[in-house]
C-alpha cells in the first residue's frame, strides 16, 4: 500500500467513525461525509445541510410545564411563535427578492454549489466533487462563463483537487481545498482577490470548515494519535492571520471546537464514543465574552448558539430550549434546525407527512418558508433535503437541488 493510499485510508476512517450514525453524533457533518465519500456530492449545513429521518407524528406542539424562558423581547420559543412546519409556502412567496433559479451544471458540464450572490447575475461558485479544479470560480450566468480565481500557484503539483468551502470576506474569497500535492494528501486553507490576482496559501489544516473571526482564519485542530483515548480525540482552536503569518493556539481553547454560529466555540463536541454534555459554555472569539449553557432534563444531544440550543427528545424527535435549559418546546417531527445571524434565522431540514423539508424561520418576524420534497411511494428509510451546499455551517446563501434541470440559491442576507 502506497504512503499516499493508506494515509488517505487512514483519514477516511478517522472521519468515518467520528460522524457515524449513531445517537450521539454531529448531524450536519455525518450527512456531509456519507455523501462526500458515497456520492461524491456536496452537501451540508450549515449552518444548512442538515440529516433528516423519517417517522413524523402530529401537528400538535407540547410545552412541558416548567419555569417560563426569558429570552430577548420577540425571540420567545412559545408556542404561538412556532410556525407550522407542515403549512409552511414556498420561499419565493415569503421573501421573494431572495430567490434565485440557476442551471443544474456550469457551462463546463459540473455540478456545483453556491457560496454567494455577487450581483449582476455573478455568483461565487465551486464545483462538485474531484473534478481537477482546486478554485472556486465567479459563473456569470447571463453570460454564461466562468472566471477562476486565484493562479497556477495554486494546482502546483496537485492531483484530484476539491474545493471543500468557500467564502466571500470583504473583497478577498477564502477556500478549504483538498488534494493529494506531490504524493502527499491533505487540505489547505488558501486566500485570492475576488476581482482578480494570485493565489495565498495561508497554512495546511486537518478540519473539514473554518471560520474568520475579525482579521483571523480560524478552525479547530485536532491533536494527532489521540483518536484512540477513552475520551475521545484531543481537540483545540486555532488561528492564521488572513494577511499571512505564523499559526497559533486560541489561548484556553483545549476541548473546544467551532460552534454553528461564529465567531463562537463551543466545548460540546459530539461524536462516536464521546459522552455528550449537559452544560457547558461557549466563548466569542472576538469580543471574550462568555455564555453558559445547560440541557434540559427531557433532551439530549443538546447543541448551543448564543440565542437558543436544540437536541432531541428519548423518542428522537426535535426539542428547542433557552440557553439555562428552560423554554423547552417539542416538536413532533425528527430533523435538525440550526442557527445563523446570530441565532435570529434558523435553517434546517424537518421529516414531515408530505416529504422532506427544507426550513427557513426568521425568529424576529415569525415568518417562515419551506421547500418539501416528497418522499418515494414505500420509502420508509432515511432522507435529506437536496441540499448542494459547501461545508460552511454559517453560508450566505443556501443552493437547493429541485429537480435535475435547476437549482433553486436563497440569499439569506435578505432576511439577516
Amino acid at each position: 500500500m502506497t504512503d499516499e493510499l493508506e494515509q488517505r485510508l487512514t483519514t477516511t476512517l478517522e472521519r468515518a467513525a467520528e460522524f457515524a450514525p449513531v445517537p450521539a453524533y454531529d448531524p450536519v457533518g455525518a450527512v456531509q461525509v456519507r455523501r462526500r465519500h458515497h456520492r461524491r456530492r456536496r452537501v451540508a449545513t450549515v449552518a444548512a445541510a442538515v440529516l433528516v429521518l423519517t417517522g413524523a407524528a402530529g401537528v400538535a406542539v407540547r410545552h412541558p410545564s416548567g419555569p417560563e424562558p426569558r429570552p430577548a423581547p420577540g425571540l420567545s420559543f412559545s408556542p404561538d411563535r412556532i410556525p407550522d412546519f407542515a403549512r409552511l409556502p414556498d420561499p419565493g412567496r415569503v421573501w421573494p427578492g431572495a430567490v434565485h433559479t440557476l442551471p443544474a451544471t456550469l457551462p463546463d458540464g459540473h455540478r456545483y454549489g453556491v457560496a454567494a450572490l455577487l450581483g449582476d447575475d455573478r455568483y461565487l461558485v465551486a464545483r462538485d466533487g474531484f473534478v481537477g479544479v482546486a478554485t472556486p470560480s465567479i459563473f456569470d450566468s447571463r453570460r454564461g462563463t466562468l472566471t477562476e480565481i486565484g493562479g497556477p500557484a495554486v494546482t502546483d503539483g496537485l492531483v484530484r483537487p476539491s474545493v471543500l468551502m468557500a467564502r466571500r470576506v470583504g473583497g478577498q474569497v477564502i477556500w478549504l481545498l483538498e488534494g493529494t500535492r506531490r504524493d502527499r494528501w491533505g487540505r489547505e486553507l488558501w486566500v485570492a482577490p475576488l476581482d482578480g490576482g494570485a493565489a495565498r496559501l495561508l497554512t495546511t489544516v486537518q478540519a473539514p470548515r473554518f471560520t474568520v473571526a475579525g482579521d483571523r482564519v480560524v478552525w479547530e485542530y485536532e491533536v494527532p494519535g489521540t483518536a484512540e483515548r477513552p475520551g475521545g480525540l484531543l481537540v483545540d482552536v486555532r488561528s492564521v492571520p488572513l494577511a499571512g503569518g505564523r499559526v497559533t493556539q486560541i489561548p484556553d481553547s483545549d476541548g473546544f471546537s467551532l460552534a454553528f454560529v461564529g465567531p463562537w466555540i463551543t466545548d460540546q463536541r459530539i461524536g462516536t464514543g464521546l459522552t455528550a454534555r449537559d452544560a457547558g459554555v461557549l466563548r466569542n472569539l472576538a469580543t471574550g465574552e462568555r455564555l453558559d449553557w445547560r440541557a434540559n432534563p427531557d433532551l439530549r444531544y443538546v447543541q448551543c448558539n448564543p440565542a437558543w440550543c436544540s437536541g432531541r427528545g428519548a423518542d428522537g424527535s426535535l426539542g428547542l430550549q433557552e440557553l439555562d435549559g428552560t423554554g423547552l418546546v417539542r416538536l413532533p417531527y425528527r430533523g435538525t434546525l440550526q442557527a445563523t445571524a446570530g441565532g435570529r434565522v434558523v435553517v434546517g431540514g424537518l421529516s414531515l407527512p408530505a416529504g422532506v423539508a427544507t426550513v427557513v424561520w426568521d425568529r424576529a418576524t415569525g415568518r417562515a418558508a419551506a421547500t418539501v420534497n416528497a418522499l418515494p411511494e414505500g420509502h420508509d428509510g432515511e432522507a435529506g433535503p437536496q441540499l448542494q451546499q459547501l461545508f460552511d455551517w454559517e453560508p450566505e446563501v443556501l443552493t437547493l437541488r429541485t429537480t435535475e434541470a435547476e437549482l433553486v440559491v436563497f440569499d439569506l442576507r435578505v432576511i439577516r
